[in-house]
């Protein structure tokens, strides 16, 4: 049962996301969604303490109902490009109604530091359940290991790419975006199979270690495959 308080989060932060989509992030204040919600902005700062926890709250929603539908569409899928399609398709869908407001948080993916960096430590735990999400999805790729991690982080990163594609995507329905996941997809599910080969290996372990830094600290990140040289004599 949803609680009196949980209620009035749930409404506040619809409340958001339609001035958001209506008036874009910038321009949205808390005391817009305050007035618009019906409620006095005490009240809305006690539930929020910023329009950022607001897109924070956002993320999370997302990703609950990405898994949600995950668990609903991929039982029964065994080819490793159409659970790839499912997957990015059933993202595709969820944030299609707010890429008015998207573009304006996509500025923020170069600061690592703040709360709405996708590769920020704020976001860390969204990160890592979207990233698990997708490993999810290529069950049955035959992947295992390093190659495992490497497609499920790099699936990952595609997505974001499929995203801001969407935010500046003029066709009807967004027509050219899932065209693209759709294509992705297919060569996801044939590296899929190119990754399996021994002769793959070295190159996939590099990989691995290039992408691994998407999960550490900024303070903790090291260059991979770098090697102090030697003095000559």
């Amino acid at each position: 049962m949803t609680t009196k308080r949980e209620a009035t989060g749930n409404h506040l932060l619809e409340t958001a996301l339609r001035l958001f989509r209506r008036k874009g992030f910038d321009r949205t204040t808390m005391r817009d969604i305050a007035e618009e919600a019906g409620l006095s902005v005490g009240a809305t700062y006690y539930h929020f303490r910023s329009k950022e926890d607001l897109v924070l709250a956002f993320y999370r929603w997302t990703q609950d109902e990405h898994e949600r539908l995950l668990r609903e569409r991929l039982p029964g899928l065994a080819e490793p490009a159409d659970r790839v399609r499912v997957a990015l398709r059933s993202k595709l869908e969820l944030v299609e109604k707010s890429r008015p407001f998207l573009g304006a948080l996509f500025r923020f993916t170069g600061e690592p530091e703040h709360p709405l960096s996708v590769f920020g430590p704020q976001t860390r735990e969204i990160r890592q359940r979207a990233i698990a999400t997708f490993a999810f999805a290529l069950e049955g790729s035959g992947l295992t290991g390093e190659a495992a991690r490497l497609a499920e982080t790099a699936l990952w990163a595609l997505h974001l790419a499929l995203i801001l594609h969407a935010v500046h995507d003029a066709s009807p329905g967004m027509q050219k975006t899932y065209a693209l996941a759709d294509a992705a997809a297919t060569i996801v599910g044939r590296m899929a199979l190119l990754a399996q080969s021994p002769t793959a290996a070295p190159v996939v372990a590099w990989l691995v270690e290039a992408l691994a830094v998407i999960g550490q600290p900024v303070e903790t990140v090291k260059a991979p495959g770098r090697r102090k040289r030697r003095r000559q004599p």
